[in-house]
């Protein structure tokens, strides 16, 4: 996945977060925010822990 793909699709779940929504991320971008580390690593966390809810 490219770099810029994979800010796209943070910033994307970034939104609908702030929309009050829980976005659906692939698992593929999840690993790969994850190995990015800092606030991104912070993002894959709260995106994992929130699959089971949907808003």
């Amino acid at each position: 996945m490219s770099s810029n793909a994979l800010d796209g699709w943070r910033d994307a779940a970034l939104s609908v977060l702030a929309a009050g929504r829980t976005p659906i991320v692939p698992l593929e971008a999840l690993r790969a925010l994850w190995r990015r580390g800092g606030a991104d690593r912070e993002l894959a966390e709260d995106l994992h822990a929130l699959a089971g809810v949907i808003g």
